[in-house]
């Protein structure tokens, strides 16, 4: 014979609707925090500008040394920005190039994480001083990336 205490274990094998719902939604609310607290997009806008800080440094870097070793540049620097690009390829018609540091100054060209093509996405020119000026116009966080020789 069945008894009424048997009856009720028999109905309490599984999870309620109510509790399902509710460990979903803990769940749920946790991973979002996790996530924002995380933030992927953020850290990697970071290290974008943090290789553009290293990017622009070298490449200032690398032109100071030239003209140390050999007193001018091979290319005129213009008084308004113009981008540096790996050859002289024409689609960098506007373009400066810059090959002639690599590999002496450089290892290479280096290029901006967003570029594409044959532009590197940082620009070269002179100041008000006559300076060489390298800036990283493609900046996601930070404002104004740019090296001075």
């Amino acid at each position: 014979m069945v008894s009424a205490l048997d009856l009720r274990i028999s109905r309490r094998e599984g999870f309620t609707l109510v509790e399902v719902l509710l460990v979903i939604g803990i769940v749920g609310l946790l991973s979002f925090v996790v996530v924002n607290a995380i933030n992927p997009r953020e850290h990697l806008s970071r290290a974008h500008d943090t290789k553009r800080q290293s990017d622009v440094l070298a490449i200032v870097n690398a032109v100071s040394q030239y003209l140390i070793e050999n007193g001018k540049l091979p290319i005129t620097l213009p008084a308004t920005y113009s981008p540096i690009c790996q050859s002289t390829a024409p689609g960098c018609a506007d373009g400066l190039d810059l090959s002639f540091l690599a590999p002496r100054y450089l290892a290479d060209i280096p290029n901006d994480p967003l570029a594409e093509g044959d532009v590197t996405g940082y620009l070269i020119g002179k100041d008000w001083k006559g300076r060489t000026v390298i800036v990283a116009p493609l900046s996601e966080k930070t404002l104004n990336i740019m090296a001075v020789n």
